[in-house]
């Protein structure tokens, strides 16, 4: 862990001052009507089902294989 910190306060691996001083800044318009609690959950729910699905699929399955193999 010393040796770690020795070579990044070393010269031969100067810390890039560039990455420190760079800001982005991100802009946008507001909507253009009120996005309302309806729509917020149905995405929630369609975005969790997408995700959650599959992975509980392969969850459930993945013990077959095993008692496959007998």
């Amino acid at each position: 862990m010393f040796v770690f910190a020795r070579a990044l306060r070393s010269k031969r691996f100067p810390l890039r001052q560039q990455a420190f001083t760079q800001r982005f800044y991100i802009t946008s318009k507001s909507a253009k009507s009120n996005v309302g609690v309806v729509e917020s959950v149905f995405v929630m729910a369609f975005i969790s089902i997408a995700i959650l699905g599959p992975a509980g699929w392969i969850l459930s399955n993945s013990s077959d294989s095993h008692r496959k193999k007998k």
